[in-house]
């Protein structure tokens, strides 16, 4: 895993990344020589972001495998399980204990959950006969730094537990992140905030810092405001579908802790040692590599001329050498030259270059500037039977299952619900299966998709912060630049929301 190297992060994210890797070898030092380590696949990409796998090896690692329901054939006697503090993931550790057991093998089992031990957890294991055998901590692995200007904690289930559940255990742990973050950042002088989580999450988040000795905290603060959103403030941005490089980059191959899997056609010779003859090979797109840190913001209409620019700007560079003449000069080349690694960039532009013409090719097709369409039509509420129509040819399609809920969601959200809604609903279960029932059920109950009923503000919203824009996608002064003319609410309205300090 090559982590971002953070250089250019404008608070000490380094340092919040140094202690998160000093708690992981902690709890690999507490345990002998010799040991393996399960993880949950989700959990495998934020950790390889912290810890090297050479670090691992220093430290006693000998084998590594991701948790699933199988068995799971382990040598070593020590055993680490590395997960969320997620019941269904608890209860498949319980089970590989039991089989261990039943197995008649002796092995020292500990669950690490990251970032913090719940009763909800420990009553698993309880029920599950096995609280005796296995040793339960918490690892603080919360914030994980992805890149120069992005922290995440990777709580895929947040917010189902919280609007769907009604389970604010994970608000408690967002608000334990924002006190680890002031711990070493020092403390926020202003807060804002929309939205009941967002207001729990800095009431809990503010008793623990008032609680706390005031020595913990840095005298000068890195960060001069925060801003805290809730997801359901702006439900409508994650419909749609991003136009810049690095979100279709992510539509059409997906990104994962900053690794995508290219086609194996698409990348360079030079980069294909690692492939061994597989159909797609593991790229690390992040700031470390410049040509992606100059496109990925890019609105993908402007990609061919920025990746243009940055060619000539590298010819250019080549070609100043052969007018050097003093000796001051040659000394400044030479530092620039290894600053710029022109064969790592020559190489990290033939990447690019044909990443973008693969999606240049998926963006043409016909079916995609229907969707596009769809989406700007429901947006501005122009033509939202158009837009109707092309979901419910998506179920006829049987396309992915994720992009034809998208779309509905969306339509469902800008008009105040779905017209025949039960219909909408039977075609969904007949083109994907009764398996989609409960998803279904978890987005009725979270109000995404329902019924129209003439209930909605989507309209008024849209008007009253004008988020229809007319941009230059080439060279943009709005970020509706991304969606296309499209600017974000959650984008727009921070400065609206109601000081929490």
């Amino acid at each position: 895993m090559q982590a971002p190297s953070l250089t250019g992060a404008a608070v000490s994210l380094a340092t919040y990344r140094e202690h998160a890797k000093q708690g992981v070898i902690k709890m690999l030092k507490s345990m002998p020589q010799g040991k393996a380590i399960v993880v949950e696949k989700s959990l495998s990409g934020p950790l390889g972001l912290i810890v090297e796998p050479q670090t691992l090896r220093e430290h006693g690692v000998e084998e590594v495998s991701y948790l699933r329901e199988e068995g799971l054939n382990l040598k070593s006697a020590d055993v680490i399980f590395l997960c969320h503090p997620d019941v269904k993931a608890v209860r498949m550790v319980a089970s590989h204990v039991q089989r261990f057991k039943e197995a008649g093998q002796q092995k020292v089992v500990r669950l690490a959950l990251a970032p913090r031990v719940t009763p909800a957890c420990e009553r698993v294991l309880e029920e599950s006969g096995v609280y005796d055998d296995v040793t339960v901590i918490g690892l603080p692995v919360d914030l994980v730094p992805y890149d120069d200007d992005v922290m995440t904690m990777e709580m895929p289930n947040c917010f189902k537990d919280s609007i769907v559940s009604g389970d604010v255990g994970s608000v408690t742990t967002v608000a334990r992140s924002l006190f680890n973050l002031q711990a070493m950042c020092g403390i926020i002088p202003k807060v804002h905030g929309k939205g009941r989580l967002a207001r729990l999450a800095f009431e809990i988040s503010n008793r623990l810092i008032n609680e706390a000795d005031g020595s913990v905290f840095p005298s000068a603060c890195e960060i001069s405001s925060l801003v805290l959103i809730d997801r359901e403030v702006d439900l409508v941005t994650p419909m749609l579908t991003p136009l810049t490089y690095e979100g279709l980059v992510d539509e059409f191959l997906g990104i994962e802790s900053n690794v995508v899997d290219v086609p194996a056609e698409l990348v360079p010779d030079d980069r294909k040692k690692n492939a061994d003859g597989k159909s797609n090979v593991k790229m690390y797109m992040n700031s470390n590599d410049q040509v992606f840190a100059g496109i990925r913001d890019v609105n993908f209409a402007a990609l061919g001329q920025t990746l243009n620019q940055r060619a000539r700007m590298i010819k250019d560079f080549e070609a100043a050498r052969q007018n050097l003449n003093e000796i001051g000069e040659i000394k400044t080349y030479v530092k620039k030259l290894k600053d710029m690694n022109v064969p790592q960039e020559k190489s990290n532009m033939a990447l690019h270059t044909n990443v973008g013409e693969f999606l240049s090719k998926q963006v043409k097709e016909y079916f995609f500037s229907r969707r596009l369409a769809a989406e700007q039509g429901a947006l501005d509420g122009s033509s939202m039977d158009n837009a109707l129509e092309y979901a419910e040819d998506t179920l006829f399609r049987v396309d992915d299952p994720y992009d034809s809920l998208r779309l509905l969601c969306l339509l469902s959200l800008t008009g105040n619900g779905l017209k025949r809604f039960e219909d909408r609903r039977k075609d969904v279960l007949h083109a994907y299966g009764y398996e989609f029932l409960p998803g279904l059920y978890n987005l009725e109950k979270a109000g995404i998709l329902r019924k129209q009923d003439g209930r909605g503000n989507w309209g008024a919203i849209r008007k009253a912060f004008k988020l229809m824009v007319d941009v230059n996608e080439v060279d943009p002064n709005d970020p509706g630049y991304v969606f296309s003319g499209y600017c974000p609410v959650s984008y727009v309205t921070p400065f609206f929301f109601p000081l929490l300090l």
